[in-house]
């Protein structure tokens, strides 16, 4: 009778030892999954939830996840929509935590880049604040020109949508300035 309850305890043992390796096992095979996952697959995740961003221009802006695209991210806050390249995001966080985290970019995401967005607003003449990566929070206000291949010509005007919440150091001349694209932490329109 002894000897059964010894056995009957080791096999116990056994099993319990099977189940932390089967358990170790698939928390390795999560952790390595999850190594390969990028930043846009994991963006496309939170696609319609609420994000917070901050950008290399140190503004953190906030707003419901609308697109994603080759290179970038749009937010909508209601009453604005911001692009925001992916090469300026120091850091996101997301409201939606149990979100799945690999998704099917190709599903929710735009083929285009950056500089094709930027090409979209200069054909709708959309009004624009556009905030730069420079050691003090740049924005220039206007209509976009012209889209280079890596820069935008930019017609500088005080635009009607933003005179009446304009920030202080937004430049208030009049003319065209080049930007390259790799120096925008943003672009804004209102809604």
């Amino acid at each position: 009778m002894r000897m059964q309850r010894l056995f009957r305890d080791l096999d116990i043992q056994f099993e319990a030892e099977q189940l932390r390796t089967l358990e170790n096992q698939a928390q390795r095979r999560a952790r390595m999954q999850y190594l390969v996952v990028t930043m846009r697959e994991r963006c496309a995740a939170q696609h319609g939830s609420r994000v917070k961003v901050c950008g290399t221009d140190g503004t953190v802006r906030e707003g419901c996840l609308e697109a994603i695209g080759q290179g970038w991210i749009q937010l909508s806050t209601g009453r604005e929509n911001i692009l925001i390249p992916e090469s300026s995001i120091l850091w996101w966080e997301c409201e939606n935590q149990a979100a799945k985290v690999k998704v099917d970019v190709q599903a929710r995401a735009y083929r285009f880049s950056t500089s094709d967005a930027c090409y979209a607003l200069m054909m709708a003449q959309e009004p624009v604040r556009v905030s730069c990566d420079s050691p003090v929070n740049t924005m220039f206000e206007g209509v976009i020109a012209r889209v280079g291949a890596d820069f935008i010509e930019m017609t500088l005007s005080p635009c009607e949508p933003y005179s009446a919440y304009s920030n202080a150091l937004a430049y208030k001349e009049r003319g065209v300035r080049i930007i390259p694209t790799s120096r925008i932490c943003a672009i804004v329109t209102v809604n």
